[in-house]
């Protein structure tokens, strides 16, 4: 925390003043709000993946919302779906922890 504070410090007035804006920017710009965006997103993804193909405003829409809410609606899923048996196997899985993540090998595991 201490870094944190010293780089605050040491960062210019006006860069720190600028950060604030352009994050809601950076958050606001990708919803579609208008048929020219969605144009703008097809030619974007001809020019990067080749593809021709047109998104429908519902596809892009729920791609976001899976950006912004997936593992609060997964673990919602997980909660609502599945036994409790189930979910006291995946506790004991390798590398699981309560508290914070870590990555397990898929090998690892014999279910």
């Amino acid at each position: 925390m201490q870094q944190v504070s010293q780089l605050i410090r040491s960062t210019p007035h006006r860069i720190l003043h600028n950060y604030p804006p352009w994050r809601v920017v950076v958050d606001l710009s990708e919803h579609p709000s208008s048929p020219s965006f969605l144009e703008s997103l097809h030619e974007l993804a001809r020019e990067m993946e080749g593809s021709d193909k047109r998104q429908e405003l519902a596809r892009v829409s729920l791609g976001q919302a899976n950006g912004h809410f997936g593992m609060a609606l997964g673990a919602l899923f997980v909660h609502e779906h599945f036994s409790a048996a189930s979910k006291a196997k995946g506790m004991e899985a390798p590398g699981r922890q309560r508290n914070g993540c870590s990555f397990i090998s898929l090998g690892d595991l014999t279910w």
